[in-house]
């Protein structure tokens, strides 16, 4: 009870004139409620911790909606399932470096936003090799840690995809292209070192085509305008990737049915001359033909009779293998087309007026600005052949004017460049379409030339990082690099360093390999079978598995082998939940916690690799 309650004369010893005992008691009790609700007020508002200052505390969040948005096609509304555009290795770096580098690396991840990166204490990376983000879902039992600790998780391409591996992809950070054509320029030395090493590669490979009874025509090289020539001007590999376009090294990306139809094909050569153009009737019923943007109408496909493979062997015919194809957002229309061209200047991406990396300018605009041209005007709907023309004139300026000419992008670092734009900047050569498809299954295995290794970056930058992982993975991707590495020779092991590390460095790399063995375990039916299979696995895990195993009779049914390989892997997995706990508990306040699962490589189903994020 208040004093100013006791001196209104409210109290409930003091018996009013006409006032009975119980209206009394009743306020009495009302009095000592909200006496009771006040104290419990204060001893909630004394209790409750105090908010930590969103300004001194880095945030994560994802992007992937807005992603999605950059890729899709405007005119189309988005569905609840639609699937989000592909993510890599790759994303993951560009987080990784974001991180650690903020002020002196400048390109920002595509699929997340990192607030007040540098209030970031350090970054711990958990590598789980062999574990899927199908195995995260299908086994939740068996991650309650990592299920309930961390707030973001997306998948990825697994890098067993294109026979890679996580370590390589994260490590192998690209060098900007004007970096490797200043070094290869500038250095008499380098340029011919250089040049030796591209015509090695060349002459290798055309023994390798001869070798398999493969004829490559010979290439007229282009005439060269004074600063670069036309091939300066191809997407590279990640551009592609990025942007949606038909990849062969891509096998474990399903997308929905596309809701546009091929209608119209019309093909241009470099003299603005049109040399293909025709109308095609797609076998699925047409709901909306958006004639305001297509310029199809219902009566102009009723005679057609051209389908989408007449279109696909007539351009085969008609084009070489080496042409290099030009468009706006061509990866709509290789879609549309179901091909797949490695030779492709995308004037979307060569002229940028926002500034923006990922905001792309609408061919209209481009051709108003440049060629002073006003197309699609007509209210009949886009004409393709005017479109094709308008992307072509703006490509033949571009090769006048030079690199830098329309694009306002060109001062940053670009996403990937490859060794295909160091190769035609310095010799002027053409290369085959062969020579650039192996080049791009194996992009992330390019030239070193074209490479800073991440940990050099960090170092550079004076910040402490330790990797610690088996001594043959170490040699492998390490040897070149002066940095603290633990090899360690069991999990358990492992752990405990990792333990140790993230309370005192800027960077920690761990990988953890109790799944190594699971595809034996799993084809593994008898006990002397699993014991064989085991027989690579840590100690611990060796001396568990067989004391359990060793029993079992030759010939047990195949039913109950399977069920005991299974909970064998979910006693790995378990274990494995808890040492990264081990890990998470030991990590320095705001630091970055990444457990990153490397996916499968299997062939008979999707294996994708995820990764799990939180501010710690």
């Amino acid at each position: 009870m208040t004093e100013s309650e006791m001196q209104d004369g409210s109290s409930p010893n003091k018996v009013t004139e006409g006032s009975s005992l119980s209206d009394l008691m009743g306020k009495r009790k009302q009095l000592l409620h909200k006496l009771k609700k006040q104290r419990l007020k204060e001893k909630r508002r004394l209790s409750k911790p105090e908010k930590k200052d969103t300004a001194e505390w880095p945030a994560l969040y994802l992007t992937l909606k807005e992603l999605l948005e950059q890729q899709r096609n405007k005119h189309v509304p988005i569905k609840a399932d639609e699937e989000l555009p592909p993510l890599f290795m790759l994303d993951l770096q560009h987080l990784l470096t974001f991180a650690l580098l903020p002020d002196s690396y400048k390109y920002y991840p595509r699929w997340c936003k990192l607030a007040r990166p540098r209030k970031v204490a350090s970054v711990v990376v958990i590598v789980i090799d062999q574990l899927s983000s199908n195995d995260l879902e299908e086994h939740q039992e068996c991650f309650p840690f990592m299920k309930k600790t961390f707030d973001i998780f997306t998948e990825m391409i697994s890098p067993y995809q294109y026979g890679s591996s996580v370590m390589e992809d994260v490590f192998h950070v690209p060098v900007s292209r004007a970096t490797i054509k200043s070094k290869a320029m500038n250095d008499e030395e380098g340029r011919i070192k250089l040049k030796n090493h591209i015509d090695g590669v060349h002459k290798s490979q055309l023994q390798l085509q001869q070798s398999l009874g493969i004829t490559v025509p010979d290439t007229p090289t282009p005439t060269p305008v004074p600063d670069f020539d036309r091939t300066s001007l191809l997407l590279n590999p990640m551009q592609m990737m990025q942007d949606g376009y038909p990849m062969p090294i891509v096998k474990c990306v399903s997308r929905p049915p596309r809701e546009n139809e091929l209608t119209r094909v019309s093909v241009i050569n470099e003299k603005l001359e049109t040399v293909y153009d025709t109308l095609v009737k797609p076998f699925n019923r047409i709901t909306n033909y958006l004639t305001q943007y297509s310029g199809i109408t219902k009566k102009m496909l009723v005679p057609v009779k051209t389908r989408l493979k007449d279109v696909q062997k007539h351009l085969k015919k008609l084009l070489p293998s080496d042409a290099i194809w030009v468009g706006q957002s061509l990866n709509g229309d290789l879609l549309a087309l179901k091909m797949f061209h490695p030779y492709v200047i995308d004037t979307s991406v060569i002229y940028n007026m926002s500034g923006i990396k990922w905001k792309k300018t609408g061919l209209k605009v481009l051709a108003a600005h440049f060629l002073k041209q006003d197309i699609q005007a007509g209210e009949s709907g886009h004409c393709s052949v005017e479109d094709a023309r308008a992307a072509m004139e703006l490509v033949r300026l571009k090769l006048q004017k030079g690199l830098d000419f329309g694009d306002a992008t060109r001062s940053v670092i670009d996403a990937a460049p490859s060794a295909d734009g160091v190769a035609n900047d310095v010799t002027g050569e053409v290369e085959t379409a062969t020579q650039v498809m192996d080049k791009r299954r194996l992009f992330f295995q390019q030239n070193k030339s074209c490479y800073k290794n991440f940990l050099s970056l960090i170092m550079d930058d004076k910040k402490t990082a330790t990797v610690i992982d088996k001594s043959d993975t170490l040699s492998t991707h390490l040897s070149d690099v002066s940095v603290c590495c633990s090899a360690e020779t069991s999990d358990k092991a492992r752990t405990v360093a990792a333990s140790q590390a993230v309370q005192k460095q800027d960077f920690v790399w761990v990988q953890l390999h109790a799944l190594n063995h699971r595809k034996k375990i799993e084809t593994a039916n008898t006990g002397e079978e699993k014991a064989i299979a085991e027989s690579g696995e840590e100690e611990e895990t060796a001396a568990s598995v067989g004391k359990s195993e060793i029993g079992d009779s030759a010939n047990e049914k195949e039913e109950e082998g399977e069920k005991k390989s299974e909970d064998l892997i979910k006693r790995y997995m378990k274990r494995i939940d808890k040492r990264v706990k081990r890990i998470a508990k030991n990590v320095r306040p705001k630091s970055l916690v990444c457990v990153v699962l490397s996916g499968q490589p299997s062939k008979k189903g999707i294996h994708n690799a995820g990764v799990l994020l939180n501010i710690m």
